[in-house]
């Protein structure tokens, strides 16, 4: 029994990181003066994402996979603070839920493109991911290309928990009997 309680200790430490990783826990970010910030707030399954961009092109992320920085070739960043200016006011942008999925999931709940949305001098906008707004595709167009010319995305986390018995090898002869499966829901880790 000894035994089994370490496995089980060591199995829920080792879950333990993907259990801290759920949707909306990636910190903000501090914003500077001009600068962007352009957020995914993730979802049930995504860890979501936080990228600052300032108008020189210099660049900073954080993500499920830690932090990062770097600097933006500069037609990028011009081309995302002149779309920034030809939209504002930001809040003023038409919200747009997104369509239902088979299932009755919406489509950003299916896959890692949760809602993106800018904040940029004291202007906040709605999720952009689903409008058909043609200022809101071209600011969505900006920010899908700073993430991934930054190499940020919104991973997937399921918590893992693994069950199993301690000091469990080949055994010849009869078996022993398996434990009955445990009860409620349980997901895998990716």
């Amino acid at each position: 029994m000894k035994n089994a309680f370490r496995f089980l200790s060591a199995a829920a430490v080792a879950a333990l990181p993907f259990a801290l990783l759920g949707a909306g826990s990636i910190p903000q970010l501090r914003i500077p003066t001009n600068a962007v910030l352009i957020h995914n707030p993730g979802n049930g399954d995504y860890t979501g994402f936080s990228i600052v961009v300032e108008p020189n092109g210099a660049a900073w992320s954080i993500d499920g996979a830690g932090r990062g920085q770097g600097q933006l070739q500069s037609d990028v960043a011009q081309a995302l603070f002149r779309d920034l200016s030809a939209a504002s006011p930001l809040q003023q942008l038409p919200a747009r839920s997104c369509p239902n999925a088979p299932g009755g999931l919406t489509t950003t709940s299916v896959g890692a493109n949760a809602a993106i949305i800018l904040t940029w001098k004291g202007q906040r906008s709605p999720d952009l991911s689903c409008s058909d707004d043609p200022r809101a595709q071209k600011l969505l167009f900006d920010a899908t290309t700073i993430q991934r010319a930054l190499y940020v995305q919104a991973y997937r986390v399921r918590t893992g928990i693994v069950f199993g018995l301690a000091g469990a090898g080949s055994v010849t002869g009869s078996s022993p009997q398996a434990p009955p499966p445990p009860t409620g829901s349980m997901t895998t880790g990716y």
